[in-house]
């Protein structure tokens, strides 16, 4: 197929980006913090599909329809609704994590336990990874397409202005848990951040007593995790915090286990 070089292909629309692009996503923020967005999204859904559905509702009466607004919403759909929709849900992703290689690093951290609701809940990562990604598929794919192929006909009853303000809000409701460029992070980087929060606890717990790293970087990991002066840190407050428990007690949490990472030819 030949590829036109005057334009960009859109970035939305390409397959298998590596890259997060909303919280559900982000392996590294709290389960807790998740949660009251994921209900927000819902809430905000179920009042558009009630008015939607509304009997009474002025979409019912096709006197009251006006057709250029229709045609403007059908417009937006076609042509801005894949960008102001937000980020689609991405099977790609989510099927590296849920479905790893069994004896890779990721099935072996999935294993492991991790303490949520304030610590209060104990689940697996691989438990939790599967919650957040059916919140992921619910908002950004349901309640995406539903918004998607529904709001021409909700907005063509609307005033001019309302049009406009509506407009705006309902892209809103997937939009919630979208989070910017600079804070996206690769698989790899969030491995890192895991894996950092695991040691960090197990020293904490043991006091020091057993300073090996439970699950240690990969290569690739390790090469994510280097600072790069051109690009946002990811790791701005890992990489300067020392631990008490290592030896010599002004030893670097991150760099210690950047220099002790998982050799290739060991198993994991």
């Amino acid at each position: 197929e030949d590829i036109d070089p005057r334009w960009d292909d859109d970035p939305d629309a390409e397959p298998g980006c590596d890259l997060t692009e909303s919280l559900y996503m982000d392996l590294t923020v709290a389960f807790h913090s998740i949660v009251p967005i994921f209900i927000v999204q819902l809430c905000l859904m179920a009042f558009y599909m009630n008015e939607l559905n509304d009997p009474s509702s002025d979409t019912k009466d096709q006197k009251n329809v006006e057709f250029g607004y229709w045609l403007v919403g059908v417009m937006i759909q076609l042509y801005a609704g894949e960008q102001q929709l937000g980020a689609a849900y991405n099977k790609q992703f989510w099927a590296e994590l849920l479905f790893p290689d069994p004896d890779g690093p990721i099935a072996r951290l999935g294993e492991m336990t991790q303490w949520i609701m304030h610590d209060k809940v104990p689940l697996t990562y691989h438990k939790i990874w599967m919650a957040r990604s059916w919140m992921d598929f619910l908002i950004n794919s349901v309640a995406r397409d539903v918004i998607m192929y529904t709001f021409p006909i909700m907005l063509c009853v609307e005033g001019p202005l309302d049009f406009v303000k509506d407009c705006c809000a309902v892209f809103f409701i997937t939009t919630l848990d979208d989070t910017g460029f600079e804070k996206a992070k690769t698989v790899p980087q969030m491995m890192v951040r895991l894996k950092f929060n695991i040691f960090f606890d197990h020293l904490r717990r043991n006091g020091g007593s057993d300073i090996n790293i439970p699950l240690r970087f990969t290569e690739d990991e390790a090469e994510s995790a280097k600072f790069d002066p051109n690009v946002w840190d990811q790791f701005e407050n890992q990489r300067g915090y020392v631990s008490p428990y290592l030896p010599g007690g002004d030893t670097k949490l991150l760099d210690y286990m950047m220099d002790n990472i998982q050799p290739k030819d060991v198993p994991i």
